[in-house]
């Protein structure tokens, strides 16, 4: 940001995380103080609006989970990939759901941000708001397995599940991003965004979203199917 400055830059947009709007608009949780990756995404939104002026708009994209494929990527659906293919039944997952968008609407928001921004501000960014049984619905049906559906856990349960990954964890010297035993605050909350916070000021217009979650269950599919090649792609 600071080099951009000085090289005359007018205008930057930044790809963040919806976290940091929830971060702010649900501070009884304390997602800061819990969960790392959060607290790093609101000290990256702090830290790029330092440098916002009346000659130099920074925006931040607050973007939630993205459909859709990246060539060479590997999609960060896989978890939930191998979960559908190994359940025999109904797919075990928690209430809730999240607000999502496609990869052509992030490139508009991108573009919008760049076009639209006056100093600085953090757009909250969603499209489709979706309960975890709808998009996993969604997914199963282009996995090849739309009989499959969804059975929803209790909280406690969920949150179980969460601590005994703690320990395999703690086993691989891994520190995880998002403190698991606090999960569940988030996991199991409905995470939705209204599109005219941020995609409807910023142009974005309607896509397919059903063919957007094909795209990258596809993907996955063929990557666990030994069909595909790719690299790995972390965060939403």
């Amino acid at each position: 940001m600071k080099l951009a400055k000085e090289c005359g830059v007018k205008h930057v947009s930044i790809c963040g995380s919806y976290f940091a709007y929830f971060a702010k608009t649900m501070p009884g949780l304390e997602l800061t103080r819990w969960h790392p990756y959060i607290r790093s995404r609101v000290d990256q939104e702090n830290a790029a609006m330092s440098f916002a002026d009346e000659n130099f708009s920074v925006a931040v994209l607050e973007l939630p989970y993205i459909f859709g494929t990246q060539p060479g990527r590997k999609p960060v659906w896989m978890f939930l990939a191998e979960q559908i293919r190994s359940s025999k039944g109904n797919v075990m997952y928690p209430k809730g759901g999240s607000t999502m968008v496609t990869v052509h609407q992030v490139g508009q928001s991108l573009a919008g941000a760049l076009e639209h921004t006056q100093g600085g501000k953090c757009w909250p960014i969603g499209y489709y708001n979706m309960t975890w049984k709808q998009m996993i619905a969604i997914m199963c049906k282009h996995m090849g397995c739309p009989e499959k559906n969804v059975t929803t856990i209790p909280n406690w349960m969920f949150t179980l599940g969460c601590k005994s990954m703690v320990k395999d964890y703690k086993k691989r010297n891994i520190d995880n991003g998002l403190y698991l035993p606090k999960l569940a605050q988030i996991q199991c909350s409905e995470l939705f965004i209204d599109k005219s916070l941020g995609c409807e000021p910023l142009g974005v217009e309607p896509d397919d979203i059903d063919a957007a979650i094909g795209d990258s269950m596809r993907l996955c599919t063929a990557i666990l199917d030994g069909k595909a090649k790719t690299i790995s792609m972390k965060g939403e």
